[in-house]
């Protein structure tokens, strides 16, 4: 990856649709699918390999169609500077795929479409990490007039790149607002500062989401300056003021944060909502020097601002910063006589300085609400990962924030050579005792005063019994949960034929997490009653189908929460003149949604209900369709006085006419080229219609050419999202008619599937029962049991014992045995030997290999006033092992995105808050215990270690209620 270099996104969707296609292994999308070619395949067929063969094409990845990113792409951000803009909180490899040019370049020749979503490679940090810079940045611009004031209160939105400069960003500005750059200066709102430097980058000067910035033009040939107030001049200060408190408009465009992660108000700051985002006269300044000492607030209950997806490292700051000994430490200046700006493993202390400043400012008690802008920077700077505003973990961000103080505040400025610590037959202790004491030598500071312990690691070979003994420190412990390998599986599924019933019913099974959509097939269609052959699953999204999902599929790559429809499509149905028909339903969009959607470019309608699959003949005709449809959907309605469905009779239709339709018996034309016309094509092509299809119309009566659609809908031939016509370019068609009298379905000879869309008729749209009762469906008894049977009850202890419970190396993962010379699948043990004075416990929540993707929302039972962990360790002189937790992280959501909170023991009160980036509110220990608990921060009871520092307690009591 060059940087500079040009890369695509493609939308995930189309992008699995794709992989199936040419069964492409791509971690774990097609779990085991075979690479054999379909031409290869061609041969030495039985009649039965052709049908299983059609059948995974049509269900299992036949030609995708066009590419199509639309579902990806933020459509507030339309024609904007570097293209499309992607929608919040996408996540890469799971919302979207970033692929080479090259790739791009074959797949749009091959399948066409788009929009093109161009992105380039940067380079970031101090250590110049490349990456694809997927997200821009997305800041606003305002602008004085000539005599200094705010010009209007319009806004000007601006995609900028993290590598841009201010001159670049200026010069930009100006030419969208008119204005001329020579006689124009960049103010930044937040913080508050004149951007002088011209040539530094948005990254340098760490620009972020949704940040504000002010062109102040020159008055009467020069820019208006007060001595003394740090360049800024009067009337300057006042626009700042004023563009700080003012309300947020109705159509402003909102930040890209993540779900629940928009900052809510700060208690007693008085700010008012800008953007989505909320401002404080004291949330912009820079933490610069020593912060004032009002003792205005009470100290500690500080929050922090969410600069755009940083709600993870918020949780872990507020964690971190309501740690008693950490704090005081810091809060003490002498801190600065350890810092070690030479050490080649640390950050030349700025990661330390970043965070004692952030700490003071936080336990000053002047503020309730500040903006870690400087910290963030700092952190990213160093780990290019945490660099960009998308979402990570907080554990990740932890780990990353403690080895780097560490390094910071390392006392040892040249590290000596430390041979590894072997036991060779030694006693425990000795061994243990001699490992610290090499690991002192190297690592001296707060963070291994405060959070490092020592594990007792032990390896067995399996065949010749050589036990290998060493101690290691660690900084955390990450605890495994001991959760069940199978999960629960729901689908609702779409009979067809006699049992056909618009209403699905969804079922619910459990199956293996390691299984397949095969294995899940086989459950469904055994409670159901039909045969697995002849079930097609579909990922819902949208009140319409996303991706069918292949049988060699992995069940760890559909959520839990996943929509899936089964639909039930007779295998011996299928063949090669087959092809699939969708049928999604729209209803008009109400008065809410229309102040919402002001653009005339939106579509005056939303897709709702749950969307059909119908497999018919490419000789199909219109009226077969409409006929196939009316049968699913008649029970939908219901007429304003009975109350009843209305008898067939009603539109002049009969249920042998459904049975005929449902069957797959459809109507059929010869086979010819072409499609049947639709309203829209009709009426451009009269006067040019060719003498063949002159012929072919003259022998039909004319009672069928003016035959009418008897249902009270129409049918739109639409593109895969629903939204425009798939007859028509230039997206000014929300979709043409399917005229009810055409003899062909409007589809190509190679194309597998044909859109529609439902659009109900006005007298029935009015009613609007039948937009309500296609969201019906009926649940099957199975759901119920599954809701009854939770998970076991699992407790701190019970991930204690699975933590240090022996367990065999995997085969890629092997020890090299010193007796037997070769590598060996040895057994591993791990013991906690020493503890430290605060004891971090990860909850491995999240699971990533091979075959599962999942996030383990087991609820852990953890104690809160008494962590007893004697018998844990072994017994010993020193302090005893009893702690009080005083700080959680909570992670809320799952995979796809979430959002972290923390809460914590004020120790000035010694009281729970909840930090909810930044917002600050008391809560009681009975809210403690949830399922998203994710990091525990446990403190030792009755004794404190004294870290090698003297520090000060006058800032923040030692004293601790037990």
């Amino acid at each position: 990856m060059a940087p500079g270099a040009a890369w695509f996104v493609v939308s995930a969707a189309w992008f699995h649709a794709w992989a199936a296609y040419v069964h492409l292994k791509q971690g774990g999308l097609v779990q085991g699918a075979s690479a054999t070619s379909p031409r290869a395949k061609k041969e030495n067929r039985t009649g039965t390999d052709v049908k299983k063969e059609v059948r995974k094409r049509m269900f299992s990845g036949e030609r995708p169609g066009i590419i199509d990113n639309n579902d990806i792409i933020d459509d507030r951000l339309v024609l904007m500077r570097y293209g499309p803009q992607l929608r919040p909180n996408l996540q890469c490899n799971v919302d979207y795929y970033v692929i080479p040019e090259k790739a791009w370049l074959y797949l749009r020749a091959w399948y066409g479409g788009g929009p093109e979503i161009k992105r380039t490679v940067i380079e970031e940090g101090i250590m110049k990490q490349r990456r694809v810079e997927v997200y821009k940045l997305v800041v606003k611009a305002k602008n004085t007039n000539l005599q200094g004031a705010i010009s209007d209160l319009s806004e000007t939105t601006v995609i900028v790149s993290k590598k841009d400069t201010v001159g670049k960003f200026k010069q930009h500005v100006c030419s969208l607002m008119g204005l001329p750059p020579d006689h124009v200066r960049v103010w930044s709102l937040s913080p508050r500062k004149l951007l002088k430097n011209e040539s530094k980058t948005m990254e340098r000067i760490c620009v972020m989401d949704c940040q504000q910035f002010l062109m102040e033009r020159q008055v009467q040939g020069k820019f208006r300056r007060e001595e003394g107030v740090g360049g800024a001049s009067g009337v300057m200060k006042s626009v700042v003021k004023t563009l700080l408190f003012l309300p947020s408009a109705p159509d402003e465009l909102p930040p890209r944060f993540g779900a629940g992660s928009v900052p809510f108000g700060s208690s007693g700051s008085g700010g008012l909502s800008f953007g989505g985002v909320s401002h404080f006269t004291h949330a912009d300044l820079e933490l610069k020097g020593e912060p004032p000492h009002t003792g205005k607030y009470t100290p500690g209950l500080c929050g922090l601002r969410n600069l755009g997806n940083t709600c993870f490292m918020n949780s872990a700051l507020q964690c971190l910063c309501n740690t008693p000994p950490l704090v005081e430490y810091f809060l003490d200046n002498g801190y600065r006589s350890d810092l070690n700006t030479r050490n080649p493993l640390g950050m030349k202390g700025q990661v330390a300085e970043r965070f004692a400043t952030l700490v003071r400012f936080m336990w000053s008690g002047s503020f309730t609400v500040l903006a870690p802008v400087d910290l963030k920077w700092v952190i990213g700077k160093y780990a290019p990962q945490f660099s960009n505003y998308g979402q990570h973990d907080a554990q990740e961000l932890l780990s990353f924030l403690l080895d780097g103080l560490h390094e910071d505040l390392n006392q040892i400025t040249k590290k000596p050579y430390v041979e590894a610590v072997e036991a060779r037959g030694r006693p425990d202790g000795v061994v243990a005792e001699e490992a610290w004491k090499a690991h002192l030598l190297r690592n001296m500071s707060v963070i291994v005063d405060l959070f490092q312990g020592q594990l007792k690691s032990t390896l067995v070979c399996p065949d010749c019994k050589t036990k290998s003994v060493t101690f290691d420190p660690f900084m955390y412990l990450s605890l495994p949960l001991p959760v069940s390998r199978e999960r629960f599986f729901s689908a609702a599924i779409l009979r067809c034929g006699k049992n056909a019933k618009y209403f699905p019913i969804k079922y619910c099974v459990k199956v293996s997490k390691q299984g397949t959509i095969w294995h899940a097939k086989e459950a469904l269609a055994k409670l159901a009653g039909l045969q697995a052959e002849d079930l097609t699953l579909a990922s819902v999204g949208g009140s319409r189908i996303v991706n069918y999902l292949p049988d060699k599929y992995a069940l760890s790559m559909v959520g839990e929460n996943e929509a899936v429809l089964g639909y039930e499509i007779p295998s011996d149905d299928i063949n090669e003149n087959s092809i699939k028909v969708q049928v999604m339903f729209r209803a008009p969009v109400t008065a809410a949604c229309t102040e919402q959607q002001k653009r005339p470019a939106k579509p005056p309608f939303v897709l709702t209900g749950i969307p059909l699959l119908f497999l018919a003949k490419r000789g199909a005709t219109a009226k077969w369709l409409y006929r196939a449809v009316w049968f699913r959907i008649r029970k939908c309605l219901f007429t304003l006085k009975s109350g009843r469905p209305p008898s067939p009779e009603h539109f002049a239709y009969s249920d042998d006419d459904c049975d005929c339709a449902e069957s797959g018996r459809s109507e059929s034309v010869a086979e010819e080229e072409g499609g049947a016309a639709t309203s829209h094509e009709t009426s451009g092509r009269e006067g040019e219609a060719s003498s063949e299809n002159s012929k072919e119309r003259s022998g039909d009566s004319k009672e069928e050419l003016l035959e009418e659609c008897p249902y009270p809908f129409c049918l739109a031939v639409v593109n895969s999202g629903g939204t425009y016509c798939a007859c028509c370019s230039g997206g000014a068609c929300w979709g043409c008619r399917l005229d009810y009298a055409a003899r062909r379905l409007p589809v190509g000879a190679k194309a597998p599937t044909l859109f529609v869309a439902v659009e109900w008729d006005a007298s029935v749209s009015t009613t609007s029962k039948a937009v309500e009762n296609c969201k019906m469906l009926q649940t099957d008894e199975s759901c119920q049991q599954s809701a009854g049977q939770k998970e076991a009850r699992v407790t701190l202890n019970d991930c204690l014992k699975l933590f240090t419970t022996n367990e065999q190396l995997g085969p890629k993962d092997p020890w090299f045995c010193p007796m037997c010379k070769t590598h060996k699948q040895a057994y591993k043990k791990f013991d906690l030997w020493k503890l430290p004075e605060v004891l971090v416990i990860h909850l491995k929540r999240f699971c990533f290999n091979h075959a599962i993707h999942e996030k383990i929302g087991v609820d852990v039972q953890f104690p809160v006033r008494k962590l007893d962990l004697t018998g844990v360790v072994p017994p010993r002189d020193g302090p005893p092992s009893v702690y009080k937790l005083y700080a959680v992280s909570n992670h809320s959501g799952g995979l796809g995105g979430g959002h972290y909170t923390a809460k914590c023991v004020n120790a000035k009160e010694h009281r729970w808050y909840d930090y909810n980036d930044s917002s600050v509110s008391p809560v009681s220990t009975d809210s403690l215990q949830s399922p998203a608990a994710y990091l525990l921060f446990y403190r030792r009871k009755h004794h404190h270690t004294r870290v090698r520092r003297k520090i000060s307690c006058c800032q923040i009591g030692n004293s601790e209620r037990t």
